[in-house]
């Protein structure tokens, strides 16, 4: 997702447009993986987790050899949509598989585990587009996440399991059936409280993706590499805090951390936007209050997506689908919306993310009246 960060500039170059336009394909990639997780999340359940998976990593590889032929920015946009989707089909098993497997407190540490796995891709990320879009051109990004595709394509066809205990009896007509899942996990108003919590946490985690090449390079004069390198501490923060989170679930309840993970994104938001808002920004002080933010959300994704997935035993592909789609709905809207309202200064980035994380706050004070629910495994292969 964010190995083209470090291109966006030039990339907007080669397609004669400016950087708050190409950042719109980053968007469109947001909300592509949420549609692609929606869709994924319905095979998923119906026709199984392998078969979901595989199609989704399928669609990832065919689009990015779109990307590598495309010729114009509108194309680019066009297929970086259709490469979310296959990234969000494929991406939608992993919460699900864990859900098959573990109860509530250990698919909690599991999600963390994952959160730190997935941070070390997004160490590489932006490092390697850097030094790929350095060393040859941006169009080596694609091509390197073509050859990832392929690989991670070949991987799921010889290793990844079905862990849906009976795909024979669910051979049931897959729209009305798929509708008919979604329309159950809305309808719990309570279990869906958690969902949005983590999509708005994360969507203020995306704000920052989305906007960052305008914030650090533009606005700072950061260059390529020192870009990188910031896109990596935060990262590295994410990473620390799910570590910390799986040490603390060892003594508190995954709805015991939420709440206060909440309080601090809360904080760091709100004097972030004071501090643009106020006084000349630094960017010292706008990097230490971005960490805080993204890194605390790696106490609430991984907690809040256990808490919502336990009220599902039955549905956990539909659930997952919509833990998991909600968070780049939500992240490409918002910047969708900044690329139009953008004020050219920091404050709509600010702006962007405090909204997030007070909205975020509210929907967790809402799970919270939710009834518990009972501790146990799902009923998927082991």
């Amino acid at each position: 997702m964010n190995m083209s960060l470090p291109a966006l500039p030039a990339i907007g170059k080669a397609f004669a447009v400016g950087t708050p336009t190409i950042q719109m394909s980053l968007s469109l990639f947001l909300v592509g993986s949420g549609v692609g997780q929606v869709v994924g999340a319905s095979v998923s359940d119906l026709r199984g987790r392998r078969p979901s998976a595989l199609a989704g990593a399928a669609i990832f590889v065919l689009s990015t050899c779109g990307i590598l032929l495309c010729r114009s920015a509108n194309q680019l946009a066009a297929l970086r949509c259709a490469q979310g989707i296959g990234a969000g089909q494929a991406m939608v098993n992993v919460w699900a598989v864990i859900g098959d497997r573990f109860d509530t407190q250990e698919a909690a540490r599991k999600f963390s585990v994952l959160g730190i796995v997935q941070a070390a891709g997004h160490l590489v990320g932006p490092l390697a587009g850097a030094a790929l879009a350095t060393a040859f051109a941006w169009h080596s990004i694609f091509w390197a996440l073509l050859a990832y595709g392929a690989s991670l394509l070949l991987v799921l066809w010889l290793r990844l399991p079905e862990t849906v205990a009976d795909i024979s009896g669910r051979r049931r007509p897959f729209v009305p059936e798929a509708f008919a899942s979604f329309g159950r996990v809305l309808g719990r108003r309570h279990a869906m409280a958690h969902a949005v919590c983590l999509s708005l946490a994360a969507g203020c985690t995306l704000v920052v993706l989305t906007d960052a090449a305008f914030v650090y390079m533009e606005w700072f004069g950061v260059g390529p590499g020192r870009f990188s390198l910031l896109l990596v501490l935060n990262t590295v923060g994410f990473a620390l805090c799910n570590h910390l989170n799986m040490r603390l679930l060892e003594y508190r309840p995954p709805e015991r951390i939420v709440p206060w993970a909440c309080a601090g994104q809360c904080a760091a938001t709100a004097l972030l936007l004071a501090h643009v808002t106020l006084m000349t920004p630094a960017l010292w002080v706008v990097v230490s209050l971005i960490l805080a933010a993204v890194g605390l959300v790696g106490f609430m994704m991984a907690n809040a997506t256990a808490l919502f997935l336990a009220h599902f035993p039955d549905m956990r592909g539909t659930a997952a689908g919509v833990a998991g789609s909600l968070p780049f709905l939500v992240g490409g809207a918002v910047g969708t919306v900044l690329s139009f309202v953008h004020d050219g200064t920091l404050r709509t980035t600010a702006l962007g993310m405090t909204v997030c994380a007070l909205l975020a706050a509210l929907a967790n004070s809402f799970a919270r009246l939710a009834p518990q629910v009972p501790d146990h495994p799902g009923g998927g292969a082991r």
